[in-house]
């Protein structure tokens, strides 16, 4: 089954997305919030919205970069 990813907040680099498993955005329907680069190379997966938007603030007030070498792409369908 293909995931797709809906985009809920971009800040400093990285997009937060809602997975799912069908193509249309349903908020009762989420599987997982994943923190990606620009590129769509996955960094952080979480159960929670607040987690995973916790998570990413802390990578932009940290100034953090991202290793290439550590963030893997992954086969994600962007819808909007």
């Amino acid at each position: 089954m293909t995931e797709h990813a809906h985009p809920i907040l971009t800040k400093g680099g990285y997009q937060l997305v809602a997975l799912t498993h069908g193509h249309t955005y349903d908020p009762e329907r989420i599987i997982a919030y994943v923190v990606m680069t620009m590129s769509g190379a996955r960094l952080h997966h979480e159960r929670t919205l607040e987690d995973a938007r916790s998570w990413m603030e802390k990578q932009v007030e940290g100034g953090e970069s991202v290793s290439p070498l550590k963030a893997r792409r992954r086969r994600t369908r962007l819808t909007r």
